[in-house]
């Protein structure tokens, strides 16, 4: 990372750090090992072996299961620049085995609410970088817009020609996709309904977005289960999420935060099933979790891939210039 890249890295996480200081959130410093994981089916985690006692730590994916033990004993909105770690097959021109994770939680707050604070931030932030070299957003002022909002439901309507909550089968949702000739037909008869909603979503949703202006996908169905509370859109059950994209890149994904414990615990069971039959590392969940959700205060929560934020607002094609590798 050159030097211009570093003070720029550095305006811009002082720019994050006076936002949400001046609003009172706590700006919090959780660990990046731990030896219990949230088991997201998604994400695959590195494992590291104490020396000593030949005891498993994994090396966190995201601060979430460490935020939100603090949301729950102090109660108050917090954010952290974290250290985060995801292994995958590879690095990209917009991933990187580590990388920051920026996380803010609002209390009192829902997914919806989160949208507002997210605009804000990046105006602020905009604002903070505007005389900076290395300055050249995405989209103009993509920045300092009002985020295009859609519902997952009017995206699949508006790009691939039918909304998905009219959908009611697997095979109902199997011979749109079939339609709109995105795969081998003879593979997506196995599918479930999840995969072939993620299939369009990938295939035809994604590309299809405004390249130049921030768009937030809100209300994903139920099929795809996270920590976020739901709610029934159109008769389709929803999860109360969003996530925002900007010239084809994902930005972030916010959350109202599932405080149900009997809602955590039927998650952590089918996600854990899920790792087990994808053949990925397994993981020890956190026993007291469940617990620990219901004694948080009602909020929302997002994560953000800080160097694609720089990328973006640098106007850059990959997150390289931002990246100290060894």
């Amino acid at each position: 990372m050159d030097r211009e890249a570093i003070t720029f890295w550095n305006q811009c996480a002082q720019g994050v750090r006076d936002f949400f200081v001046q609003r009172q959130y706590l700006e919090v410093h959780t660990p990046c090992l731990s030896s219990t994981l949230i088991p997201e089916s998604s994400i695959e985690v590195f494992r590291t072996e104490h020396n000593t006692h030949g005891k498993t730590f994994f090396l966190l994916p995201s601060p979430e299961l460490q935020i939100k033990r603090l949301l729950a004993q102090h109660k108050c909105s917090v954010f952290e620049l974290a250290h985060a770690f995801r292994s995958t097959d590879s690095a990209t021109h917009i991933h990187n085995h580590e990388f920051t994770m920026l996380e803010y939680y609002t209390v009192g707050a829902t997914y919806t609410d989160s949208i507002t604070i997210t605009e804000k931030l990046f105006s602020h932030l905009a604002e903070t970088l505007k005389t900076s070299p290395l300055f050249n957003p995405v989209g103009d002022d993509a920045f300092t817009k009002p985020f295009m909002q859609l519902t997952m439901d009017e995206a699949f309507e508006r790009f691939a020609g039918f909304p998905l909550s009219a959908q009611k089968t697997k095979e109902a949702l199997l011979q749109k996709v079939m339609s709109l000739n995105i795969a081998d037909e003879s593979l997506i008869h196995s599918y479930t309904f999840q995969e072939l909603y993620e299939l369009v979503l990938v295939s035809v949703i994604e590309p299809a977005l405004p390249k130049n202006r921030i768009v937030a996908l809100l209300d994903y169905p139920a099929v795809s289960n996270t920590l976020s509370v739901q709610k029934r859109v159109n008769t389709m059950p929803v999860t109360e999420r969003w996530e925002c994209y900007l010239n084809g890149v994902e930005l972030a994904n916010c959350y109202t935060e599932q405080t149900n414990p009997q809602m955590v615990e039927t998650f952590f069971k089918e996600e854990t099933e899920k790792r087990k039959k994808n053949g990925m590392l397994p993981i020890q969940a956190p026993s007291d979790f469940a617990k620990i959700c219901s004694q948080m205060p009602p909020c929302s929560g997002v994560a953000l891939g800080f160097e694609r934020l720089l990328m973006l607002l640098a106007g850059k094609k990959t997150i390289d210039p931002f990246l100290i590798r060894s």
